[in-house]
């Protein structure tokens, strides 16, 4: 977005490939955890400072706040999968501070910061994040919750989540329960097509659930080496 780097995530209906069961008017929002800059200046705050919660009363380890801002962070009809993404603008809390005063001073982004190693420095290690979503189910009609919280390792620079919905041929007997009971006949006396017949031309859309974690590198080729776990990841990457 006008040459900013991206944090993106990812989200999937649990029922994905089951029909009628989406979320309504589903609404998601997040908040991270940082250390409080020791600083006796206001010099370098936030835009429109709005800490949430305060920060912690021990002395020992102080903490602050501080809502993230997703767009879009609202799904009318959350069927399958949504991506929801947040600038690392001169707003963002996930920015150090001095990055921060100079995205305000230069009014865009330093394009010699565009390597994986230079957006990793970018960014203020925070202590967690949150990502909480709501919204009511189709089947139940009833209110549902989910909520995933990261950690700062959680962090892919270069990378971008890989395809999981495919395409799937669909029909109504199989070739098995043809052999077995002989070929069904519709209520036109034409026989059902079975999955796999190629003159089928019913397709439905379906989601690899497993996939919901898998990254690819972003083009370009300049991306951070990752290890195996990434069972937890959200990605940066520019646009």
């Amino acid at each position: 977005e006008d040459g900013y780097p991206v944090i993106e995530f990812r989200m999937m209906n649990d029922r994905a490939n089951h029909e009628g069961s989406e979320i309504w008017d589903a609404q998601i929002s997040a908040i991270v955890q940082l250390h409080k800059e020791q600083t006796g200046s206001s010099a370098g705050a936030l835009k429109n400072d709005k800490v949430s919660g305060g920060g912690s009363t021990l002395d020992l380890e102080k903490k602050v706040y501080y809502p993230i801002s997703l767009t879009p962070n609202t799904h009318p009809h959350f069927s399958r999968i949504w991506y929801a993404q947040h600038v690392l603008n001169e707003e963002s809390p996930l920015l150090k501070r001095e990055v921060r005063d100079m995205i305000a001073a230069d009014k865009k982004w330093d394009p010699d910061f565009n390597s994986w190693r230079e957006i990793r420095d970018c960014l203020n290690p925070f202590i967690s994040l949150r990502v909480t979503l709501s919204g009511t189910s189709a089947v139940s009609a009833s209110t549902v919750f989910a909520e995933h919280v990261y950690e700062f390792d959680d962090v892919c620079v270069g990378w971008r989540f890989a395809n999981m919905v495919y395409e799937k041929k669909v029909g109504i007997y199989n070739r098995s329960w043809w052999r077995r009971f002989g070929r069904p006949f519709g209520l036109t006396g034409e026989p059902v097509q079975a999955e796999g017949d190629e003159d089928n031309p019913d397709m439905k859309t379906k989601v690899d659930r497993a996939l919901l974690h898998d990254i690819v590198p972003q083009p370009g080729g300049d991306f951070e080496p990752m290890e195996d776990d990434t069972d937890s990841v959200f990605h940066i990457f520019n646009i």
